[in-house]
């Protein structure tokens, strides 16, 4: 149960909660299967179905999402330790960002059928799973709260200049608020794009 401990302590820093035991996060990720994976690899891409939640335990990660021209554009990088596709996978929507690997990286994938049976089961794995993934949407509500605010803030006043990081906000919050994906797209303004670079492109 140890192998797991430094990993477990890491991502409760990361995402802590009220009476959290780090040996009830070391079971659930013995419950995944870990992967290690070199850059430039696609963990999950935009438009699948969530199939697997991951824990990145270690490196980084590009979120990368496909705006309304088909380019696709780097809103952000995640870095160990948190938790990837999370939104996706309680309710099995599609991807709505792609996620490849920046660096080498060390991820626990949990399967569905093991996250589903976890997420449901009464005992302390599963209530540490449901306040896992509590504290962690919690964050990402924060962060995408955040900015909102300031493309709301902007919007307010455009120009021309700013025209492509009024852009840029509005994927990065569409990427952390998966859900209004669709509707942030709706409300946004016209401006011109720049493809994504090479090493970042998706197959």
């Amino acid at each position: 149960m140890s192998h797991f401990r430094a990993e477990a302590d890491l991502l409760l820093a990361a995402h802590p909660y009220v009476d959290a035991d780090p040996s009830d996060i070391v079971e659930l990720l013995q419950a995944a299967t870990l992967r290690e994976i070199p850059p430039a690899t696609v963990l999950c891409r935009q438009g699948e179905v969530a199939d697997e939640l991951y824990f990145l335990l270690r490196g980084t990660v590009a979120v990368v999402k496909r705006d309304p021209e088909g380019l696709d554009r780097p809103i952000g990088e995640v870095h160990a330790p948190t938790l990837i596709g999370q939104m996706a996978i309680i309710d099995r929507a599609r991807r709505t960002a792609s996620v490849l690997t920046a660096s080498t990286v060390l991820v626990a994938a949990m399967a569905w059928p093991t996250f589903h049976a976890l997420v449901r089961e009464p005992g302390s794995r599963g209530l540490a799973l449901r306040r896992l993934l509590l504290s962690s949407l919690t964050r990402q509500l924060v962060a995408g709260t955040a900015r909102l605010r300031a493309l709301l803030a902007a919007g307010a006043h455009p120009d021309p200049q700013s025209g492509l990081e009024l852009r840029d906000e509005m994927m990065r919050a569409s990427g952390l608020l998966e859900g209004w994906t669709d509707d942030l797209q709706r409300a946004e303004p016209g401006a011109d794009t720049q493809p994504l670079p090479r090493d970042l492109r998706l197959a």
